[in-house]
C-alpha cells in the first residue's frame, strides 16, 4: 500500500489534470486502494483518473480473446488431427491440454522465444527418459520424444487457427501490445 499512497502523493504534488491521466495496476484490489489513497491525499471528493488493471487495459486495446475453453477444443481438435491419440477422449486430454495452454499462455506473456523453451524442454525430457545400461530408446520413449518436437507446431497452428477466425489469446494479446 506504500507504493500506492506514494503515487497518490506524486500526482497530486505534480498536479496532473485527474481527468486525462489513466493509472495501469496489476490488480482489481490496487485499484480501489488507489482510489482511496487519492481520496486520502486530497481530502475532498475529485474527479477521478482513469484507473484500470491491466488485464482490463489489454482486453481494450487487443482483437477479441478467445476463451479458454473454445481454446481447450481447438487445441483437441489439432490433437487429433496430428497425432495417433494418445488420449482418446476429450475428458483425457483436458488436464495436459489445460495446462499446455498455460505455458503457451506464460511464453507469450513473457515474451519468450516459444521454438527454444519447447527444444530445452525437449532436451531435458531427453535426459529424464535416457538409461546408462541401454543403447537405445524404447518404442515408448520414441514416440514421447516425437511428440514433444510435435509441441511448437502445436502453438503455431493453434495462433495460426485462432487468427484466422479473427481472435488472439490472452498471452498473445499481451505479446502484441
Amino acid at each position: 500500500m506504500k507504493f500506492l499512497k506514494q503515487l497518490a502523493a506524486h500526482i497530486k504534488d505534480k498536479n496532473y489534470d485527474l481527468r486525462s491521466l489513466s493509472i495501469i495496476l496489476p490488480s482489481e484490489r490496487a485499484t480501489k486502494y488507489l482510489a482511496e489513497a487519492l481520496l486520502a491525499e486530497y481530502g475532498k471528493p475529485i474527479f477521478s483518473p482513469e484507473i484500470t488493471t491491466i488485464d482490463r487495459w489489454v482486453k481494450k486495446h487487443s482483437k477479441p480473446i478467445i476463451d479458454n475453453t473454445r481454446l481447450l477444443i481447438r487445441l483437441f481438435e489439432m490433437y487429433r488431427e496430428t497425432d495417433e491419440g494418445r488420449f482418446e477422449t476429450f475428458e483425457e486430454f483436458t488436464t495436459w491440454g489445460s495446462m499446455l495452454l498455460s505455458d503457451f499462455d506464460d511464453i507469450d506473456r513473457y515474451m519468450l522465444d516459444y521454438t527454444q523453451v519447447f527444444k530445452n524442454l525437449k532436451a531435458i525430457k531427453e535426459l529424464e527418459s535416457w538409461k546408462i545400461d541401454e543403447e537405445k530408446l524404447s518404442a515408448s520413449q520414441k514416440k514421447f520424444m516425437e511428440f514433444w518436437e510435435r509441441i511448437p507446431n502445436y502453438y503455431d497452428k493453434l495462433h495460426q487457427k485462432i487468427s484466422e477466425k479473427g481472435f488472439v489469446t490472452a498471452g498473445l494479446a499481451y505479446r502484441q501490445l
